[in-house]
């Protein structure tokens, strides 16, 4: 799936990464972007008897807790992004009655017995994410006083990012500390709160820059290589690796057509091919996957009136693919579904295989961005070029290679940790078990604002 860029006139690959591309781009707000890729072993602690959620006790550096409101600001924040999702359905309302209803007896069988009211899937969906969170928050603030972080440059530049995210959010409200505790009452959110999850937050972020780097420039060679093609450690947490594949992309129904107006203003119009032209692209799309031996192409014996029946798949690339900007294309691929069906294919196809999906281009219309289908890529998967996410005419498909990387090598990290340190840390379940995410009390103070939505 491409994107058009107006301002270019160039035609550019929307990134095709499944999950591993989509990161908060202030590394301090990590709020749900912890949870991309993290795949821990669950954690189980014995009960605590306390207003401390997680409590986890060093020998060295003393003990961590995470607190009762601190946790509750996830459940919160959580809330506050599913009440959003919701906002437009005309049955919705923020009620115990809403989310107690039953809900369709089939979800038990799709999600599990325990699933009978609204609230049980939405606990069931994002619970697991959240004490996952905190846990993470948990073991990283020993970490952060285990690499003596505190006295140097780097958490000198959170302190500052801390301290400008504050004064960012506070500004909504007059930049009065006693403004924002008024209007956060309803919801359990004051200053001082906000003051320590964004420092938890930030000394997280500032433990994964400590040991990888801004953008994982710290990370081992191996690992890299390990990532990049897919290792069966990699497998094993659901990373497939990266393909390589170059595609044959045929215009069967539309065209892109460049408009010049008087004073030289250049648009683009999407336009449907005409009759004729639509029946010759599409029979030579139904040619060339004939002569590569694909579904959709003619069977039995068959006389070609495009092709000369024996071109290799070079050749055809050269000849007939309408779209050569990008000669190979790379892309991760996981073991969850990517937003583009071809890499899905294609991820089950042997090198030297070939696969077929949609071409379709999204543009910037008066009413927004739109998608059209204009015809067919048909691709073969070739051999991944050594360390092409190094490599400079790639860079488009690997924006996100070392980010993900880091990110990836970090939770890899923490599961360690947390395995180390599980018989130290304390899970209050009677208290956690008292609090559900859909009857907390949507944070309104700064998921509007973190979030875009800017209001009070």
């Amino acid at each position: 799936m491409r994107s058009f860029c107006p301002f270019s006139g160039k035609f550019i690959f929307r990134r095709l990464c499944g999950n591993g591309g989509s990161y908060m781009k202030n590394r301090l707000l990590r709020v749900t972007a912890l949870l991309l890729v993290l795949v821990m072993t669950s954690l189980s602690f014995a009960g605590c008897a306390s207003s401390k959620v997680y409590k986890l006790t060093d020998g060295q550096y003393g003990t961590y807790a995470i607190r009762q409101d601190e946790y509750e600001y996830f459940l919160g924040y959580y809330k506050a992004m599913i009440v959003d999702s919701l906002d437009e359905d005309e049955n919705f309302a923020d009620t115990h009655a809403y989310w107690n209803q039953a809900v369709d007896p089939s979800y038990a069988t799709l999600f599990g017995e325990g699933i009978k009211t609204v609230s049980d899937m939405y606990e069931m969906m994002y619970r697991a994410n959240i004490d996952q969170t905190v846990a993470t928050h948990l073991v990283c603030q020993l970490l952060f006083d285990q690499h003596k972080l505190e006295d140097t440059a780097l958490w000198a530049k959170y302190e500052q990012n801390v301290s400008a995210i504050l004064t960012s959010i506070l500004s909504y409200y007059g930049l009065s500390v006693a403004t924002l505790n008024s209007y956060g009452k309803e919801c359990g959110i004051s200053y001082d709160l906000l003051d320590r999850i964004y420092t938890m937050q930030a000394k997280t972020a500032c433990v994964q820059e400590y040991l990888y780097g801004a953008n994982g420039e710290k990370l081992e060679p191996e690992f890299l290589d390990e990532f990049y093609h897919g290792s069966d450690a990699m497998k094993s947490e659901g990373y497939l690796g990266y393909l390589a594949y170059k595609p044959i992309s045929i215009h069967t129904e539309r065209t892109i057509k460049t408009v010049t107006d008087e004073n030289g203003k250049v648009t683009y119009e999407v336009v449907a091919l005409s009759a004729e032209d639509r029946e010759y692209k599409t029979l030579l799309a139904k040619e060339i996957r004939t002569l590569l031996g694909m579904k959709g192409g003619f069977e039995g014996e068959y006389d070609y009136q495009i092709l000369r029946g024996d071109e290799t798949f070079e050749e055809l690339y050269e000849s007939y693919s309408e779209d050569k900007e990008y000669d190979t294309v790379y892309a991760l691929t996981t073991m969850s579904t990517s937003s583009y069906p071809l890499i899905n294919s294609l991820a089950l196809t042997p090198v030297g295989g070939y696969a077929e999906g949609a071409l379709s281009y999204t543009m910037s219309t008066s009413s927004g961005a739109a998608e059209f289908t204009v015809g067919v890529e048909i691709a073969k998967r070739v051999e991944l070029e050594d360390k092409a996410y190094d490599n400079e005419k790639y860079a488009l498909f690997f924006q996100d290679f070392y980010s993900t990387a880091s990110t990836i090598q970090f939770y890899r990290m923490l599961k360690d940790k947390m395995s180390i340190y599980s018989s130290a840390t304390k899970f209050n379940a009677n208290l956690t078990g008292k609090l559900s995410i859909c009857e907390s009390d949507a944070n309104t103070i700064d998921y509007p604002i973190l979030a875009g939505k800017y209001g009070n």
